[in-house]
């Protein structure tokens, strides 16, 4: 009987496990292809997205707080116990987000955090496993795929554009996500998504409102980011 219970356990625990793996690639699915990585280089980009905020969306820019030093970054890193990419680097050296209190969105509906504030979000949601052992169960199940995730520019709801340490740079570390429909948008580089910031200014699919907020043509909008990163099959 006793051999018969461990054998009972153990095809228990095989078969738990693979529920959570195949629940964990439901939630945090990856792409099947990529789109090819942008050429401009990220000081080029950054220069563009500087002077097309300049030119549309001046309010946003000045918004923005100064970049950090490559002492202060690693500083950063060394508290939140990750590694940033090179070109991560580049975004908060260029600037550090807008402050917590500003109104600004830096494209619509999403804030560019600073990078203090997103160790901080990150080091709070890594602590929240739960204490019980169904709650651990349970966060393990739905959500243990994201507390590696740094959030880069959020929507206030849980949502938005993340890093994930832990995911290859080409396979799309930097991505996009919406958990209410399991919405993903990955990029092979942030060098793509910072292309498709410029264009969808460009082009005025993110435009200014009479009020002075962002609004986006989400039908523009679109079009421009299926050039520049990939969705996993439905």
């Amino acid at each position: 009987m006793l051999i018969i219970g461990c054998i009972v356990t153990c095809l228990v625990v095989v078969a738990v496990a693979a529920i959570l793996s195949a629940l964990r690639a439901s939630l945090y699915p990856s792409p099947t292809a990529m789109p090819a990585i942008v050429n401009a280089s990220m000081p080029t980009l950054l220069a563009r997205l500087e002077s097309v905020l300049q030119e549309r969306a001046p309010g946003v820019l000045s918004s923005l707080q100064p970049g950090l030093t490559d002492q202060a970054i690693s500083a950063l890193e060394a508290q939140g116990g990750l590694a940033l990419t090179d070109e991560l680097k580049a975004l908060y050296q260029w600037r550090n987000g807008s402050p917590i209190s500003a109104r600004r969105d830096f494209i619509p509906v999403h804030k560019f955090l600073p990078l203090d504030h997103a160790i901080a979000q990150r080091a709070a949601i890594r602590s929240q496993r739960g204490a019980s052992f169904v709650q651990r169960v349970v966060f393990g199940a739905f959500a243990a795929h994201r507390t590696d995730w740094l959030t880069v520019f959020d929507d206030g709801s849980g949502d938005g554009y993340f890093f994930d340490p832990d995911r290859p740079t080409a396979g799309g570390s930097f991505f996009y996500c919406f958990a209410e429909d399991s919405t993903y948008l990955f990029f092979p580089s942030v060098r793509n998504f910072l292309a498709g910031i410029i264009e969808c200014f460009e082009k005025g699919a993110y435009h200014i409102k009479p009020d002075g907020s962002l609004d986006e043509d989400f039908n523009s909008s679109h079009t421009i980011w299926s050039k520049y990163a990939a969705a996993p099959p439905r």
